[in-house]
């Protein structure tokens, strides 16, 4: 694994922590580069440059952040619409086989094993990207019965034809799930993103070279507004890990409606 994709998967206090203390010291370094030694008498040489000049490069910083925080956030959305589509397709498996279809017992006891380890076993396994062979033979498990209904021709064909429907819908749920639970943004965006930050203090520091404590200020509150904004759109990068992620509630309401036997 990258540094980038180390640091993305730190806990919110280190991550932040590690972006206030990389923006620091880049703006301590900058700053003392501006007004001290032979660098600051080289950086003395361009004083004059006009304060609209940084807003070019602070706008190519927003753009890229702002690409990143949607490509993050959809990736959330669409993890919150998967784990709802796949307890709604559990629930009309369940709700299609009545209490009173032969072997009823036997797919509604396959659902809740199925549901029970992606809870137990997988969910936990996912904030790294990956699932469970349990989950997955549980899964295996409930298709085969629901097919062995099929051909068994039990019940109603429309009826079974809808039951092989919601099976297959399950399947692709559970596998865009784990695909989602995969997927990262390109961690060269990231590093990017951060050089770009970079770039945007030192556009800063330039239009600032006549006093020093004016640009230690406008350093600051840029570095800080930088280190608020990416930490929020970082701690949203794995949408199935904590602090921000996905919750389980649909999945678990799955459980609350179909009784143990």
């Amino acid at each position: 694994m990258s540094i980038i994709g180390t640091c993305l998967d730190m806990p919110v206090e280190l991550l932040f922590l590690l972006l206030a203390g990389f923006y620091l010291a880049t703006a301590t370094v900058i700053h003392l580069l501006s007004f001290y030694g032979v660098a600051g008498r080289w950086f003395g040489g361009f004083k004059g440059i006009v304060g609209p000049f940084f807003t070019s490069v602070t706008v190519i910083f927003a753009l890229l952040a702002a690409f990143i925080a949607s490509d993050v956030w959809r990736r959330d959305m669409e993890a919150s619409q998967v784990v709802r589509a796949e307890a709604d397709t559990l629930l009309g498996l369940y709700y299609i086989t009545p209490d009173t279809a032969p072997d009823d017992a036997a797919l509604h006891n396959l659902i809740r094993t199925y549901v029970e380890l992606v809870i137990r076993r997988e969910w936990p396994r996912m904030s790294n990207g990956e699932g469970t062979p349990e989950a997955e033979a549980a899964l295996d498990a409930l298709f085969r019965e629901v097919l062995t209904r099929s051909v068994q021709r039990t019940g109603n064909p429309a009826v079974e034809r809808a039951r092989i429907d919601l099976a297959l819908k399950l399947r692709t749920l559970h596998a865009t799930r784990l695909s989602l639970a995969a997927d990262r943004t390109d961690e060269l965006k990231w590093l990017i993103l951060l050089i770009l930050g970079v770039v945007a203090q030192l556009a800063i520091a330039v239009v600032h070279l006549e006093r020093p404590r004016p640009q230690i200020g406008a350093l600051a509150i840029f570095s800080a507004a930088v280190v608020i904004a990416l930490g929020l759109v970082a701690i949203q990068e794995r949408p199935f890990m904590p602090p921000l992620e996905t919750p389980l509630t649909d999945l678990e309401n799955v459980l609350q409606i179909i009784p143990a036997r």
